[in-house]
């Protein structure tokens, strides 16, 4: 484990024995650089090329939404914009919320914050089975808007395979400054 005044890494074993690393929710003085890699003050930005993923598990509980979403914006810190971070928030909630319903019982979803060339991706893991879509919900359906709000706050999505059961569902964030 190592701590310093800026940032806090802790290491992990997860129940299935993957190791996690995760940051504490009120990582200090966290913002992406001009190339969208998460940067530290007094801290040098890592290569080019080189991103550090932040990674964290959830269990199957109502209460990892919002842990989460506080997950998230503890890595971003006070480096995204208002508008933009809420923005942020509001996908993670729902893409967390999708992966609690499709996770099977005693499993794990993964939350991963990869910062890329003038690009946030925000990844969230589970082991369910079948392929996020689109829905046209009717005024009283209560569910099947979480993936329509998701594709009209970021500037992507999508679902990519993964190692070993279930997809990843994404979506992309551009640095501002970057066209949309």
């Amino acid at each position: 484990m190592a701590n310093d005044s800026q940032q806090t890494v802790h290491a992990s074993r997860s129940k299935t024995g993957d190791a996690v690393t995760d940051l504490p929710l009120r990582t200090r003085g966290a913002s992406l650089d001009r190339l969208g890699r998460i940067a530290f003050p007094g801290r040098a930005s890592n290569p080019p090329g080189e991103y550090p993923p932040y990674k964290r598990r959830f269990a199957r509980r109502a209460r990892s939404v919002s842990r989460a979403r506080e997950f998230v914006v503890g890595v971003l810190g006070a480096g995204v914009c208002g508008e933009v971070a809420e923005d942020i928030r509001l996908c993670v909630s729902e893409l967390a919320s999708n992966a609690l319903r499709h996770t099977p019982p005693g499993r794990e979803f993964l939350v991963c914050v990869l910062p890329r060339h003038g690009v946030l991706r925000i990844e969230v893991h589970d082991a369910g089975t079948g392929v996020p879509y689109l829905c046209a919900p009717t005024a009283t359906d209560d569910r099947g808007r979480g993936l329509l709000l998701v594709g009209s706050l970021a500037d992507d999505w999508g679902v990519s395979d993964r190692a070993g059961p279930g997809k990843a569902v994404w979506a992309e964030f551009k640095a501002e400054g970057e066209p949309r």
